[in-house]
């Protein structure tokens, strides 16, 4: 199950991001960086990269917030 916070249906809606994408970078991502229980997905979409904060547990993903940017590179592996 996907559950996303206020604050992450915000940053979706102001960015124009798609559900479709966040579930594509959950299950595909380029990069996952996990800290303190809490993980980092990315994945780049042509120029942009998008990024999902989240936490999980058990069968359920919480988005924290989102991000899409073209100046995020540095978050993918080299």
């Amino acid at each position: 199950m996907l559950l996303f916070s206020g604050h992450a249906r915000l940053r979706m809606a102001e960015r124009k991001i798609k559900e479709a994408a966040i579930i594509e970078t959950l299950s595909n991502p380029d990069n996952l960086i996990e800290e303190n229980h809490q993980y980092t997905a990315v994945k780049q979409f042509g120029n942009k990269v998008l990024v999902v904060v989240y936490t999980k547990s058990d069968n359920i993903e919480f988005v924290i917030t989102v991000i899409s940017s073209s100046k995020l590179a540095k978050y993918l592996k080299k």
